[in-house]
């Protein structure tokens, strides 16, 4: 009996420190996945603390704070890898901002973003990158986004346009994008827009509104023409100006241009006065 017991305690002491070993291992593989694949060769990555909470099976760093060469930052409050490190559940990060070199306010900033599934822990800038080339997106929802827009950040989205560039700041309540690739779109939900803009070059200045955007099960859009829904639909929308406004309900589309139905519903234009606004050649483009 006491071999039995002894033998007990060893294999008991031996499982504990493997278990410690495993958690060590997996606090310290985010460590080192952050700095390999977030943080560039010449950036700097810092943190309060990495650790696990065993009680709901993560691995969370707080207050992560990257800083590039050219002096941006992207601030993540609470990183979260739920589950299996090498296969998780899903990511969380929590309070992302991206501030531009000397600038306190953020350029970006996200209240919440989930990956659900995500095929590793941590990604990298060229994985992203990767996947925006490749048109791939699993999922990811996302929740309180606002955007500042000044000209310069607008005109290097805008680069390839010929438009005049807004500024001003856009704020997004809740977002889920499911199953993105070349040829389909399984679901993309926006909610509750909000925006209020201001044209550089010709100084008008509007307010933005949209209740709720869903498209469903969209396909084809690898072949021109040949797209089709199972069904979209738009919800209050609303662009308003001094003393003009273009207001829509509803607008929904099921199915495709050979085959399917499409309406809407509180069309109203009001827009007299946005024409006389509008530089000459700002209006012959829109002609165009």
């Amino acid at each position: 009996m006491h071999v039995f017991a002894k033998s007990w305690r060893l294999t008991t002491g031996l499982s504990a420190l493997l278990l410690s070993g495993t958690v060590s291992a997996s606090s310290e593989q985010l460590e080192a996945d952050l700095r390999q694949r977030m943080a560039g060769e010449n950036d700097r990555l810092t943190f309060s603390r990495i650790y696990e909470d065993e009680a709901t099976q993560r691995y969370i760093a707080e207050e992560v704070a990257i800083t590039h060469t050219n002096g941006d930052v992207i601030t993540i409050e609470r990183y979260s890898v739920e589950g299996d490190y090498e296969r998780p559940d899903q990511v969380v990060m929590d309070g992302i901002a991206v501030r531009e070199a000397a600038q306190s306010a953020p350029l970006l900033s996200i209240a919440t973003l989930v990956l659900p599934e995500p095929s590793r822990a941590v990604f990298s800038t060229e994985d992203v990158d990767q996947a925006v080339e490749n048109v791939a997106f699993k999922a990811m929802t996302a929740r309180d986004i606002t955007l500042r827009l000044d000209g310069g950040v607008t005109e290097s989205v805008l680069d390839d346009m010929n438009t005049t560039y807004p500024e001003g700041q856009i704020h997004i309540s809740g977002f889920t994008l499911e199953g993105l690739s070349r040829n389909a779109l399984q679901l993309l939900e926006i909610e509750d827009v909000s925006a209020e803009l201001t044209d550089l070059e010709s100084g008008i200045t509007s307010e933005l509104a949209l209740a709720n955007l869903r498209i469903e099960q969209l396909v084809g859009l690898d072949r021109t023409g040949e797209e089709s829904v199972e069904h979209a639909e738009l919800n209050g929308f609303s662009l308003i100006g001094d003393n003009w406004q273009a207001v829509l309900e509803r607008l929904w589309v099921n199915g495709s241009s050979y085959s399917g139905d499409a309406g809407f519903e509180g069309a109203y234009f009001d827009v007299a006065e946005l024409i006389h606004l509008v530089p000459l050649k700002t209006a012959k483009h829109f002609r165009a």
